[in-house]
C-alpha cells in the first residue's frame, strides 16, 4: 500500500510540473513581444532566399482554433497566427539596388500545429494586404521570381488558400516583350497549393 501510495504520488507531482511548464509556455507564448524576433526572422529568410527580405513594421502573434473545424477533439488545440506589417523582399543583384520585388503592407497566415509533427507546414489561410508586387525577366532562365536553388528538405508546404486584397502587380518581361500593370481590388481563389521539396534522386533525373 506505502509503495502504490508513492507511486501514486509521483504521478501526481509529474502531472503538476508538466501542467505548470505548459502554463508558463503558454504564458510566455503570450506575453513576449515578438517584435524582438524580427532581425532573426529577417536573417533567416534572406538567406533562404538569397534577398534582401524585413519586416519592417509590428510583428504579432495571436492564436485562434485551427481550421478548417473537423468536430473533433483537434478542434481544442490552438493556431497560432502570425500578422506581420510593411513586409518587403527585394530583387536579385542583377536588378536594381534600389528596388523590392514585393512591398506589402500587411501579411496575415495562420498554422495548423499537429500536421508539424509529420514534417508538413499547413497554412490554411495567407492574407496578402496592399501587395505591389514587380516581376522582371531580362532573358531565358533570368528572373526575379525564381529563388535560389536549397537543399532537398524533408518538409511539406500545404497552401490551401492565398488572399489578396488591393494590390498591383507590374510585369516587364523583356522575352516576351511586355510591360503590363494590373490593379487588382481582390483575389481570393479556392485551389490548394501543395509543395513538396524534390528528393536528390528526383534532381539527379
Amino acid at each position: 500500500e506505502i509503495s502504490a501510495c508513492l507511486v501514486g504520488s509521483e504521478m501526481c507531482i509529474r502531472d503538476s510540473v508538466s501542467s505548470a511548464l505548459l502554463l508558463l509556455c503558454v504564458l510566455f507564448l503570450l506575453m513576449f513581444d515578438w517584435n524582438r524576433a524580427k532581425p532573426w526572422l529577417n536573417e533567416r529568410v534572406s538567406e533562404a532566399t538569397g534577398r534582401r527580405f524585413a519586416i519592417n513594421g509590428d510583428l504579432i502573434l495571436t492564436w485562434q482554433r485551427a481550421e478548417p473545424a473537423t468536430d473533433t477533439w483537434r478542434d481544442w488545440i490552438p493556431a497560432p497566427r502570425l500578422s506581420a506589417h510593411d513586409v518587403t523582399l527585394g530583387n536579385p543583384e542583377w536588378a536594381k539596388a534600389d528596388s523590392n520585388m514585393a512591398e506589402i503592407g500587411h501579411i496575415t497566415f495562420s498554422v495548423n500545429p499537429l500536421p508539424l509533427l509529420n514534417k508538413t507546414i499547413v497554412i490554411p489561410s495567407l492574407q496578402l494586404d496592399d501587395p505591389n508586387l514587380a516581376l522582371q525577366r531580362v532573358s531565358k532562365g533570368k528572373d526575379n521570381w525564381t529563388f535560389k536553388q536549397t537543399e532537398p528538405s524533408a518538409w511539406t508546404l500545404d497552401l490551401q488558400r492565398l488572399y489578396f486584397y488591393r494590390g498591383e502587380i507590374t510585369l516587364k518581361d523583356q522575352v516576351e516583350h511586355i510591360d503590363a500593370k494590373a490593379n487588382i481590388d481582390s483575389l481570393e481563389p479556392t485551389a490548394c497549393l501543395l509543395y513538396t521539396s524534390p528528393s536528390p534522386r528526383d534532381r539527379q533525373k
